[in-house]
């Protein structure tokens, strides 16, 4: 009957090693099935030439899958800076605005089973959006991406060359909201929108103005944004622009959130590995100083009797 609890023990011992050592197995599978996932994505041999052609918006969006060799803010300016040295007279945000609208479409890219999978199990069971993607470099992994996505890429190439940017936010309870971006150049603010693309020729011609400029010239705002959306849309809509703070870091605690669970995702086995190392060290430690103290119990007890006799 006393071999019972012992076996037991053993049993138990035997099972959490075994499960730690899957668990490891598991989470290094996962990464290194993410990792050949982020190698495998389609890249060209070399930058494209782009062709600075703006014509009349159309309804269809500017969308040109054949930059989704771009997966960097870093490649990213390389196309833009190529455009530059070609059409040295055209400011350099016009460009990179240019370019986002010919690497992106419309629509919201969240992680998901292929790039941070953590991130989309823990923002569904809270019933959260913080595996809308808002690391740069991670939204552009995707050919889709959202207005502040597209923003937030945006901001973050042109922050790289030093210009100051601020976020324009818009909110109407009736269409939801909208997001957008200003840039300092040339000593004074020009308002950009990637996403719902307005007119790029009309406002160049007008110097690219201001938010506040655009909403007080009803006639150029409605004109702009004349193939998106209806005249009343675009005064309800446009009249509650808010602006935020200059260079200020977009959804920082989502960013937070999305960089530890793109760590975890990536490199959890590693962190399994370091704590089952650290602990087998511990529990070693632990077995030679009992071992040690076992060993001196009987020098002890030969001792003792000699204390009395002295």
């Amino acid at each position: 009957m006393l071999l019972i609890p012992s076996l037991r023990s053993a049993y138990r011992k035997l099972f959490y090693v075994y499960a730690v050592h899957a668990l490891f197995l598991l989470m290094l599978l996962g990464s290194i099935w993410l990792l050949n996932g982020e190698l495998s994505i389609t890249k060209q041999p070399s930058p494209l030439q782009v062709a600075y052609q703006p014509a009349a918006s159309a309804v269809h969006e500017a969308y040109s899958p054949q930059l989704r060799y771009i997966t960097s803010v870093d490649q990213l300016l390389v196309c833009a800076d190529s455009m530059q040295r070609r059409h040295p007279a055209v400011p350099y945000p016009s460009l990179l605005s240019w370019l986002l609208r010919q690497r992106f479409y419309h629509g919201f890219s969240y992680f998901g089973d292929a790039h941070n999978r953590l991130a989309g199990l823990i923002a569904n069971y809270l019933h959260t959006d913080w595996h809308a993607i808002v690391i740069p470099n991670d939204i552009l992994q995707y050919p889709n991406a959202g207005c502040s996505q597209q923003s937030i890429v945006f901001m973050a190439a042109l922050r790289q060359r030093a210009y100051r940017v601020r976020k324009v936010g818009f909110y109407e309870p009736k269409q939801g909201g909208h997001y957008a971006l200003e840039v300092y150049y040339n000593d004074a603010w020009h308002y950009f929108d990637t996403d719902f693309e307005p007119d790029f020729l009309l406002l160049n011609q007008v110097g690219r103005p201001s938010i506040s400029a655009l909403v007080a010239d009803t006639s150029l705002l409605q004109h702009a944004y004349a193939h998106r959306m209806e005249a009343s849309r675009i005064r309800s809509l446009f009249k509650t622009y808010q602006i935020g703070e200059v260079n200020a870091t977009p959804a920082p605690r989502a960013y937070l959130f999305q960089a530890v669970t793109k760590a975890i995702t990536y490199s959890g086995w590693l962190v399994v590995a370091v704590a089952w190392w650290i602990y087998g060290l511990t529990r070693h430690s632990k077995k030679r100083m009992f071992t040690y103290l076992h060993r001196q119990v009987p020098v002890a007890r030969a001792i003792r009797p000699l204390h009395k006799v002295a």
